[in-house]
């Protein structure tokens, strides 16, 4: 009992915390689709929201965008 904790600290003791750091990417993002594109998505995402909409089905959901003048 007494050996198996003293292995115990040993192993624990060679632990050393590095100090936080945030993590950094160094590379670039993607540029996978061109500003064209990127613009064509959104309209056509602002006309699938104005002709089709979104249905909610969560009572508290439409209450709160209702509140906010949805």
């Amino acid at each position: 009992m007494v050996a198996r904790r003293a292995r115990r600290k040993r192993e624990t003791a060679d632990f050393k915390q590095l100090p936080y750091k945030q993590p950094r990417n160094p590379y670039q993002p993607f540029n996978i689709l061109s500003d064209d594109q990127i613009e064509d998505i959104h309209q056509t995402s602002l006309k699938v929201l104005s002709e089709i909409g979104i249905n909610f089905l969560c009572p508290e959901a439409r209450d709160i965008l209702q509140s906010a003048g949805a």
